[in-house]
């Protein structure tokens, strides 16, 4: 009996229908490698924030605002406007970025209320005198770029020859309770350090994954090899 002929509209469907499914796997693959990219940033952020080496002296330049550095302080107001407390200043006054040890960075941002000149202060009683500053330290971890970010705030008061002291975090918590920049762990992605880390962890696995399905081929292929070819040497046994 002679084949019925496949039609040419069926071959055009199936043709479609197998473009779309590898296009759909190709796009899950992207996006499980992007997944583990993202979980690998995550992780190295706090590896680098747990463990990362921070030297006793670090050496910084502080930038004030009335020194004229509009675009240090435009790059920083967002960070300071967040999670701002209400009674804390709109903006910061002095920003001093630090570079703490791999893969970790700190950016102190400071406010003050109630600075006086010498002569005002020779004028005013010590009972009536008061003094506040405000800081937000963020630290940001993860390599190559910093993906993950949390901040420390303090607010001083110096008053009636008494200083109190106030803290607590935002986007993140500190491992054994202190509020110091050792043993932070980091909570908040910061958007394009998280993009650029996860497609390049991301692209190190796939590498990775590559590679090893490569190399099981590769001993798939050899292993039927192999035997044939032990079993052309076997000696024979005469009758």
């Amino acid at each position: 009996m002679n084949q019925l002929p496949t039609s040419t509209g069926d071959h055009d469907r199936d043709s479609a229908a197998s473009s779309h499914t590898s296009w759909l796997a190709r796009l899950l693959n992207c996006s499980a490698f992007i997944a583990i990219g993202v979980v690998l940033s995550v992780l190295v952020a706090w590896a680098c924030a747990l463990w990362s080496h921070i030297p006793e002296q670090i050496d910084s330049l502080s930038y004030v605002r009335s020194q004229n550095h509009p675009e240090i302080f435009e790059a920083q107001m967002q960070l300071w406007a967040q999670d701002r407390p209400v009674h804390f200043p709109n903006q910061p006054e002095v920003i001093t970025p630090y570079e703490l040890g791999f893969g970790v960075r700190k950016t102190e941002l400071t406010a003050y209320r109630g600075i006086l000149t010498v002569e005002e202060l020779e004028t005013i009683p010590d009972n009536e005198f008061e003094l506040r500053s405000y800081e937000q330290r963020i630290i940001t971890a993860g390599w190559p770029l910093p993906s993950m970010q949390m901040s420390i705030w303090d607010e001083v008061i110096v008053a009636d020859n008494m200083t109190t002291e106030t803290n607590f975090i935002t986007g993140g918590f500190a491992i054994g309770g202190s509020h110091d920049e050792l043993h932070m762990l980091p909570l908040k992605p910061v958007a394009w350090g998280m993009l650029v880390s996860a497609i390049f962890w991301g692209g190190l696995a796939f590498l990775g994954f590559r590679g090893v399905t490569a190399l099981t081929r590769t001993s798939s292929h050899l292993e039927p090899q192999s035997i044939a070819l032990s079993s052309n040497t076997e000696p024979r046994v005469d009758e």
